[in-house]
């Protein structure tokens, strides 16, 4: 059992050369992208990055642009919540103005046939005093 332990802290004390060669170099990945991928978008989109062998620093950034996309997407989905809810509390103000000026033209109307009834009235009492007043 010694031995074993002994392999373990030589290994870790000395890393073997292909560790230290990642190490001094950086790491990168390699692997196919595949077709329904739209390269050239995210070319656009992380211009200084290999995507068929992306590093470290590239998969980070892409994660912070997938982030930050993601606070814009729902920046935008707020945005649209609140204007639909702007959108209806207008519609319903307006439904109610609607409904007073309606209201307001029947109590307008009411109040025109009362008075040409009561003209009419004024009228009729008018030529019967008229036709009186001559006899």
């Amino acid at each position: 059992m010694k031995t074993r332990r002994k392999s373990k802290a030589t290994s870790h004390a000395e890393p073997d050369q292909d560790e230290s060669q990642v190490a001094e170099e950086g790491i990168s990945y390699h692997f196919e992208v595949p077709g329904d991928i739209d390269l050239d978008a995210l070319q656009n989109m992380l211009p200084d990055t290999s995507l068929s062998s992306p590093s470290p620093e590239s998969i980070v950034s892409l994660y912070r642009l997938l982030l930050a996309q993601v606070d814009e997407a729902d920046a935008i989905q707020r945005e649209v919540e609140e204007a639909r809810a702007e959108a209806e509390k207008k519609d319903i103000d307006l439904d109610q103005a609607l409904r007073d000026r309606e209201s307001q033209t029947q109590d307008l109307e009411r109040s025109l046939d009362t008075l040409q009834s009561e003209l009419r009235e004024v009228k009729q009492e008018r030529d019967q005093l008229g036709v009186w007043w001559f006899h």
